[in-house]
């Protein structure tokens, strides 16, 4: 069975596992300026969607196709009047994607999110480590499956419920591994709210 195949049937597992969680907690938005401050200690699937990318080196050919969702923490802070930054949880099934080689990922890790008070933008900023099924891509090694994936981003609010975004992925075994090229990659996505 091909890795396409297989990446298609998870993603597509995936979302309906998603879809069907009954998880959920109460949306309470009081909060003290500058603290965390538990919402009823409750946690929520906030999000999930699709990114694609492409890698920012030279010298390759690697594409990024990824599942991932998001589940709201019960810490969030103040800042200002308006602004607000929210803890999350993302996690992600994906596949790179190169003419002779391809893998598929799996990772999850903290998300913060500033909310940039009535602006329909806001910034990101995750990292966590990952599992690679592939390190080496041609002439690429990254050392190791085990890796660590790093962004920053923007998202902008379409809607209450869709958002679109930009991420700069860093892929890096932080040192762990012998080889430590570090990978970077351009993606684009879109985010659908429960």
């Amino acid at each position: 069975m091909k890795l396409h195949t297989i990446t298609l049937t998870s993603l597509i597992a995936a979302t309906a596992i998603i879809s069907t969680s009954s998880l959920h907690a109460d949306d309470s938005s009081t909060a003290i300026p500058y603290s965390a401050v538990p919402k009823d200690f409750g946690w929520q699937f906030d999000s999930y969607g699709l990114r694609a990318g492409v890698d920012a080196e030279d010298d390759l050919q690697l594409h990024t196709y990824e599942l991932f969702a998001t589940v709201n923490t019960p810490y969030s802070w103040k800042i200002g009047d308006k602004s607000r930054l929210q803890l999350n949880l993302e996690g992600a099934v994906g596949g790179l994607v190169e003419d002779d080689d391809s893998g598929y990922y799996v990772r999850f890790g903290p998300q913060l999110v500033l909310n940039l008070g009535d602006s329909p933008f806001s910034l990101v900023a995750a990292s966590g480590p990952a599992y690679l099924s592939e390190d080496v891509f041609n002439n690429m090694d990254l050392g190791g499956k085990l890796q660590f994936f790093s962004s920053l981003g923007v998202d902008w609010k379409l809607s209450d419920c869709c958002t679109i975004g930009y991420r700069w992925h860093h892929i890096s075994n932080a040192g762990i591994h012998d080889k430590n090229p570090g990978l970077n990659m351009h993606t684009l996505g879109i985010t659908w709210k429960f």
